[in-house]
C-alpha cells in the first residue's frame, strides 16, 4: 500500500495567517485604548521590530525570504484596513495599496534589470503598506531616501577600500520606511 504524499501549507501562508490574525486582534485591542497617536507609536515600534529579521537575512546571504515579508505585508494590509475602518477614512486603505503598488513597480523594475533582487521589491511594498496607512502619499519617498542611503553605504565601503561586489539593500529601505513613517507619526 502506497501512502500520498501529504501536502502541507507553505510556510509564507501559515506566518502569514498567523500574522493577520495577530494584527487584527492587536486593532481590536489597541486601537479603541490608544487614540490615533498613541496607536500610530505603536505601530512604528512593531514595523522597526519585524523588519529586523528580515533585515539581519539579507545582510547575511543577501534574500528576502518570503517567510519573512509576506508576514508584513499582510499585517500592513490588516493594519490599513483597521485603521481606515476606526477612522471612517477610506484613504486610510487606499493610500496603502497605491504607494505599495508604485513602490513594488519602481523597485520591481530595477529589479528585472538586475540592479536590485526582487525581494527588495516585495519587501519595500510590504513597508510601504503600513508606512502609508499614516504617511499617504508621502510613503512615496521611501525610495529615494533607501536610494541615497544604499549609495552612502556602498560610497563608504569604496572608500574605505572594502569590496564592491553586490550589497545588501534591505538594511536601506527598513532604515528608509521606518523613518518616513516616523516623521508622519511626529509631524502628521
Amino acid at each position: 500500500m502506497t501512502v500520498a504524499p501529504r501536502l502541507a501549507a507553505p510556510r509564507p501562508l501559515i506566518t502569514s495567517a498567523a500574522a493577520g490574525g495577530a494584527s487584527a486582534l492587536l486593532a481590536l485591542a489597541a486601537h479603541s485604548a490608544l487614540d490615533t497617536s498613541g496607536y500610530s507609536w505603536l505601530l512604528t515600534v512593531l514595523l522597526a521590530a519585524a523588519a529586523a529579521v528580515p533585515v539581519a537575512i539579507d545582510i547575511r546571504i543577501r534574500k528576502l525570504p518570503n517567510r519573512w515579508v509576506a508576514p508584513i505585508a499582510v499585517a500592513g494590509a490588516v493594519q490599513a484596513i483597521a485603521v481606515a475602518y476606526a477612522s471612517a477614512d477610506v484613504w486610510r486603505f487606499l493610500w496603502p495599496l497605491i504607494a505599495a503598488a508604485i513602490v513594488f513597480a519602481f523597485y520591481g523594475a530595477l529589479g528585472l534589470a538586475g540592479m536590485f533582487g526582487l525581494g527588495d521589491a516585495k519587501f519595500a511594498a510590504a513597508l510601504t503598506i503600513t508606512v502609508a496607512i499614516y504617511a499617504g502619499p508621502f510613503a512615496l519617498y521611501l525610495i529615494p531616501i533607501a536610494m541615497v542611503l544604499g549609495a552612502v553605504y556602498r560610497l563608504g565601503l569604496q572608500l574605505s577600500g572594502q569590496s564592491s561586489g553586490p550589497r545588501a539593500h534591505g538594511p536601506a529601505i527598513a532604515v528608509a520606511g521606518v523613518s518616513v513613517l516616523l516623521l508622519a507619526v511626529v509631524f502628521g
